[in-house]
């Protein structure tokens, strides 16, 4: 009696031993999604070796490859990711998303976590959380993420400005929960 497997043949209904290509079109699918071409390029390659005593794998090796290589070639959309980022943990306990909720409600930051502000003002946003949630890094977490560099500086620029007074009259009480 042939051995049944719970892997689609092409698609979630198909019966029958599973389909190289449907299978290689699904690991692609999500590792582009999930760390990029590049990321998928690795993972394929190692599917590949493991792949090579199933009859067909070459040909459906290099399609994916070739989806693969397009996409490397496609410059990226301007667009920011529709994915929420991961917070790092210190900045998604109760407290600190209590703290993230406020400021959203303030229209400082949007829903992924990223300021609406100016670079001083997010750098000031970054400074007094991080001082009500205790992050001796403040600065090293808040630049990653927000992809930015030199929040210091920009946080020195803040107060060295007469708007930064009234900038943080609407900041602290929203963060003084």
């Amino acid at each position: 009696m042939p051995h049944k497997t719970n892997l689609p043949r092409s698609g979630p209904q198909a019966e029958g031993p599973p389909d190289i290509q449907w299978l290689l079109d699904q690991m692609v699918d999500f590792y582009l999604k999930h760390g990029g071409p590049t990321e998928a390029r690795n993972q394929l390659n190692k599917i590949a070796a493991a792949l090579s005593f199933m009859g067909g794998w070459s040909e459906a090796y290099c399609h994916a490859m070739d989806s693969i290589e397009h996409l490397c070639a496609t410059p990226m959309p301007t667009t920011p990711p529709t994915d929420k980022p991961l917070l790092p943990d210190k900045l998604c306990t109760p407290h600190a998303m209590r703290l993230w909720q406020r400021l959203q409600e303030a229209n400082l930051i949007d829903s992924d976590y990223y300021p609406l502000t100016s670079r001083t003002q997010s750098a000031v946003i970054a400074y007094e959380m991080g001082r009500r949630l205790g992050i001796a890094d403040k600065w090293k977490t808040f630049e990653a993420l927000w992809n930015r560099k030199n929040m210091r500086i920009d946080y020195n620029k803040a107060m060295a400005q007469t708007q930064t007074t009234d900038f943080l009259d609407i900041l602290k009480p929203l963060l003084d929960i």
